[in-house]
């Protein structure tokens, strides 16, 4: 017989108790037992307000006989909220419960006693956890908060209402902790759409109402009408949240109720949150996003979490990695493959540069959804090998196995970084010879960054040094004039120039990039000083004679701009006298005609 049903039938002394019941109530039970109704109600007076409620509901199980209400302060919100809490198989409704064998107890806040049926009798067949709720939203759960100012009966009957869901919940809730320990139970009051969960990294949106079990609100974003949001998964919430929020699609509305330890623990959240409370929310999703790993936040990049990786290492630029790919373009699958090779050489696999940034940011065996942009995919090309076209948007799930991270530059010795930033300088011409400028300038900068602050180098160190940066210089303003990227190439032209001023090429391209953003003068004296270094110089020849001509045009230009400008001038000057004159004539004639004639003060009559 389960000893939740060995009550009535007893005499109270010999009453068992639920596991979970407290220790105060089990010594009450025996005392009341021994000395009678007296001495339970000096053991009522004892106790505290939220024992005495959680004491009601325990007090009908273990005294079959009616209660006096001078014992019993009332503490019916509570109430409520307990008896389903510790007894899931009571049906509650407004009027009252419904206890096993036929028993009835009365709940109404106009009664001070809790009556119970001397006829009761328990009953051991299983019991249903369903329970009578109203069909309307009460008014704690309407959209848009409490509407302005209440009364305290408002108050009061909000903060039942809440109590009885609170209740509810924790009666017919879903497990959804991991561990199945009833830490979070949840019940869905309005479904999702679509098929789609937040996943861990997602910014999602949402609106919440938190409560005590006793009915008492203690926060709510609808009552200061702003949506909250937060990034899933990260800890920035509670635990509770983190796995409820996991579980909701779009538009999903649903309660939680959660103890101490998925919530606030022992610290509570002082004031308004006391220690090891149960709490209750309300939470409805609005939207996720996954977190947009582009510099310029362009939203080229978006990725999501499906599954958590290892440890808080990522791969860096050069690093090996050993990844699972799938790529998608539409609901079509066009590349499914494993892979090993050094970041930042993607494209030499087959694979868009957004592959190669999303890695840098990604932890060991993690698993995540990846959305590119076409800026960040294949582009305005496309990639005839997968059929791909231009301007697609794509999809890629990505695994990383493993990878092992390249050296810093901090880790390496000054003839690493010289013999690194040679083979970075060699792949950069590579890449420039077949037309990939951009993935060129990414190892040419890893040339300069790596050898710029060196210090402390031999006289050999030093010249191996200033060749290489210069070399990278030159060819980084060249990769910038072919993307068009003017200030760019003037800002490595100048840096080439400082650690050589004559140099031809440094000139030239200066030259050409202030011929560009139309800086004629300063154009042609480059041009100028490359001829009077090297007069053979047949490319320097024509671009000087293109800037001389430009700059013509350009006093021809401002020529007929400022003479027109003048014309313009004199006219407007001509045009004003003309309207004075005829102005005057005008005024004179309306004088004449009206028979009065307009005097001057040497005309005025004295």
């Amino acid at each position: 017989m389960s000893s939740n049903h060995r009550l009535a039938s007893q005499p109270a002394s010999a009453c068992a108790h639920p596991p979970s019941f407290p220790a105060w109530s089990r010594s009450f039970a025996k005392s009341a037992g021994s000395t009678g109704e007296a001495a339970g109600e000096v053991c009522v007076r004892s106790l505290s307000s939220f024992s005495l409620s959680l004491l009601r509901a325990q007090l009908l199980f273990c005294f079959p006989h009616p209660l006096p209400a001078r014992s019993l302060p009332p503490a019916l919100p509570l109430l409520r909220a307990q008896l389903l809490l510790y007894f899931p198989p009571l049906r509650v409704c407004s009027r009252g419960a419904s206890l096993p064998g036929g028993r009835s107890l009365s709940l109404s806040p106009l009664s001070n006693s809790l009556d119970c049926a001397r006829s009761f009798r328990p009953v051991h067949a299983p019991l249903t956890r369903r329970l009578l709720v109203p069909r309307a939203r009460p008014r704690f759960l309407q959209s848009g908060g409490s509407g302005g100012a209440m009364t305290a009966e408002e108050r009061g009957a909000e903060e039942m209402s809440a109590a009885e869901a609170a209740a509810a919940a924790a009666a017919e809730g879903l497990d959804i902790t991991a561990k199945g320990d009833g830490g979070v139970l949840k019940v869905v009051k309005k479904e999702g759409t679509g098929t789609e969960c937040p996943m861990i990294g997602d910014k999602v949106t949402v609106h919440y109402t938190g409560w005590l079990l006793d009915g008492s609100k203690f926060d709510s974003s609808r009552d200061r009408k702003d949506k909250f949001s937060f990034d899933f998964g990260k800890g920035e919430v509670i635990k509770a949240w983190d796995i409820v929020v996991g579980t909701m699609k779009i538009g999903e509305l649903c309660q939680i109720v959660c103890k101490p330890e998925y919530a606030y623990g022992s610290a509570g959240s002082p004031p308004k949150i006391p220690a090891n409370a149960t709490l209750f929310f309300e939470i409805e999703l609005f939207e996720f996003k996954g977190k947009d790993l582009t510099d310029d936040e362009d939203g080229g990049i978006i990725r999501r979490i499906r599954k958590k990786g290892e440890g808080y290492s990522k791969p860096n630029e050069g690093a090996l990695v050993e990844v699972e790919i799938e790529g998608r373009h539409g609901d079509r699958v066009f590349d499914k493959r494993e892979l090993r090779f050094e970041v930042g050489e993607a494209e030499n696999y087959d694979l868009p540069p957004g592959v190669d940034k999303t890695l840098q940011k990604m932890e060991k065996l993690e698993e995540a959804v990846v959305y590119l942009k076409p800026s960040y995919g294949f582009g305005s090309v496309g990639k005839p090998k997968f059929q791909i076209p231009p301007d697609a948007d794509l999809q890629y799930e990505i695994k990383l196995k493993t990878f092992e991270k390249a050296k810093e530059p901090w880790e390496m010795n000054t003839q690493e970084k010289l013999e690194q930033g040679a083979i970075a300088k060699e792949k950069g011409t590579q890449y420039f010879k077949e037309g990939k400028y951009k993935r060129a300038t990414l190892q040419y900068k890893k040339t300069v960054s790596w050898l710029e602050h060196e210090t402390g180098l031999s006289d050999m160190e030093k010249s191996q040094s200033r060749n290489l940066r210069l070399a990278a210089h030159l060819n980084l303003a060249m990769c910038h004039l072919k993307l068009k990227e003017y200030s760019q190439v003037l800002e490595n032209c100048n840096k080439a120039l400082e650690l050589d001023s004559n140099n031809e090429k440094g000139l030239f391209r200066r030259g050409e990039a202030r011929l560009a953003v139309n800086d004629f003068e300063l154009a042609r004296a480059d041009f100028q000083k490359v001829l009077q270094l090297y007069p053979s110089n047949k490319a320097a020849k024509a671009q000087l004679l293109i800037s001389q001509q430009k700059i013509r045009e350009q006093h021809e230009r401002e020529k007929k701009m400022y003479a027109n400008m003048f014309q313009r001038l004199a006219d407007k000057e001509v045009k004003l006298e003309s309207d004075a004159g005829c102005k005057e004539e005008a005024d004179t004639k309306d004088g004449k005609q009206n028979g009065v004639e307009e005097k001057t003060e040497v005309d005025i009559e004295i």
